[in-house]
């Protein structure tokens, strides 16, 4: 009996035991749930001045949207359509659909009209330039709370966003070669492009954050509420970026904003060198894609990772989640590796919680970039009349000798 007794004692030991051991991996086990659920959480104050933006950036839609703006955009439709005889169907399907319908003489006529309009459509691009700035100025504040990073240019903790545009080849003329990169040489024949889409990051949309300050907005003499005018990245020259969108050409795309553009989803990127090497042993681009991704990225610390949200009106409706809905691609970028501590979920994170002003800032940009198209047109109708007067004259003189 006494045996006995002893051997159940020791069982009920070591069942305890077991339990107890159970318990405790249990317990670890909550623990460092825990543990990761305070080190991934957003600071205390980043909901409330995440309101405070999605507030301000609100305002700063309806203020940008107001009669008096849209008036210049109809004026210089208006134009287009009465005055210069273009198919109102036809006007936004880029210049090469109605230049033979131009008359060249009566748009030497109206050149001091159309120089009006483009000056006022400037001064307006200008104008937009400020609200996005100062929604950039959100986006990477926003993303140094979240990532428990009081910014510094001191202790070198610079935090950067840009807006890159999205553009098609017949929105525009083509930039000149000089002013992109990462062309593949198989689409480039002696400078001439073989491209259908493309980005341009203009530097009057790009911004760094190097101080706590959080404020966004001001007023003018009357008392209207207007943004602030924060200074463009000195770092930033505008640049073009090709985008590739034909299943076979997807490799050419470079990473983050062209990637971005191309899946319609966001690009998380923790080191920019290790990247490019994913990039080169995944998807084996051109070499000179590589080289020149490789020579970017080590010139200046200013990128070392990224973060590349596409900007739509819609990323959520998955009908809509498509590149052609893609307006731009919003780059928030660091002079240090792994941002957001380098964790998916709370890159994921910030990416869903800060869709408020990815919606405000969509709206503000497709009204920039209706400034920016009617712009662009009247610019290379005047161009290309004044090109063919130029040769209309110089054939004239050549049969006058």
């Amino acid at each position: 009996m006494i045996i006995l007794f002893v051997i159940n004692q020791i069982a009920t030991a070591r069942l305890k035991q077991n339990e107890d051991n159970e318990k405790k991996i249990e317990y670890s086990k909550k623990i460092e749930q825990l543990q990761s659920v305070i080190r991934l959480a957003p600071p205390n104050n980043f909901a409330s001045l995440l309101s405070e933006y999605v507030d301000i950036s609100d305002d700063f839609v309806q203020i940008t949207q107001r009669d008096n703006r849209n008036k210049d955009l109809q004026l210089a439709l208006n134009f287009l359509e009465r005055e210069l005889k273009i198919p109102k169907n036809e006007i936004f399907n880029g210049l090469s659909s109605f230049n033979n319908l131009l008359n060249d003489t009566h748009i030497i006529e109206k050149n001091e009209i159309i120089n009006s309009h483009i000056k006022i459509l400037q001064e307006q691009i200008k104008t937009n330039a400020t609200y996005i700035r100062a929604l950039l100025i959100a986006y990477a504040r926003l993303a140094a709370l979240f990532d428990g990073i009081t910014p510094s240019k001191r202790r070198n903790n610079i935090y950067r966003a840009n807006l890159m545009l999205k553009y098609s080849h017949k929105d525009k003329v083509l930039p000149p070669y000089e002013e992109f990169r990462y062309i593949p040489s198989v689409l480039n024949t002696f400078g001439v492009l073989h491209i259908e889409h493309y980005l341009t990051l203009h530097n009057e949309h790009s911004v760094q954050v190097y101080s706590d300050k959080t404020g966004l907005n001001t007023k003018d003499p009357a008392g209207t509420l207007k943004p602030k005018d924060f200074p463009q990245d000195i770092d930033i020259k505008t640049f073009s970026m090709p985008v590739f969108l034909k299943q076979n050409q997807t490799a050419y795309n470079c990473i983050g904003a062209p990637k971005a553009v191309a899946s319609a989803e966001c690009q998380f990127i923790n080191d920019t060198i290790e990247t490019i090497t994913t990039w080169k042993t995944e998807q084996s681009p051109p070499s000179e894609l590589l080289e020149e991704a490789i020579k970017n990225f080590t010139a200046r610390d200013i990128a070392k990772s990224i973060i590349s949200i596409p900007l739509m009106h819609s990323r959520y409706d998955v009908s809509h989640k498509k590149p052609e809905h893609v307006l731009g691609v919003i780059n928030i970028y660091r002079d240090k590796t792994n941002i957001m501590l380098g964790n998916s979920t709370k890159q994921q994170q910030f990416e869903d919680i800060t869709t408020p002003l990815n919606y405000a800032l969509a709206k503000i940009v497709t009204h920039d970039i209706l400034h920016r198209y009617h712009t662009n047109i009247l610019l290379e109708i005047l161009k290309l009349a004044t090109i063919d007067e130029q040769e209309t004259l110089k054939s004239q003189e050549h049969e006058g000798t």
